[in-house]
C-alpha cells in the first residue's frame, strides 16, 4: 500500500532542510516493460520553528485540489 506523489517530497521539503533529493525509476521483477518510481530523501531538522513549517506546509496543501 505504498503511494508516492509529488506532494510527499513537497512536505518533507517544507518540514526538513533538503540535503539530498533523487528521483528515478526502477524495474520491476518479471514485468521487464515496466518501471515504478522511486526516490531517496535525505533531510535535516530544520533551523525555523515547527510550528511556522506545519503553517506553511497547511497552506500550500490547501491551495492545491
Amino acid at each position: 500500500h505504498v503511494n508516492l506523489s509529488p506532494q510527499h517530497i513537497s512536505a518533507l521539503c517544507t518540514l526538513t532542510d533538503r540535503q539530498h533529493l533523487h528521483e528515478n525509476q526502477g524495474a520491476l521483477p518479471y514485468l521487464p516493460l515496466l518501471k515504478a518510481p522511486y526516490y531517496v530523501f535525505v533531510g535535516a531538522k530544520p533551523a525555523r520553528a515547527r510550528s511556522e513549517l506545519v503553517t506553511q506546509l497547511w497552506k500550500q496543501s490547501a491551495v492545491q485540489p
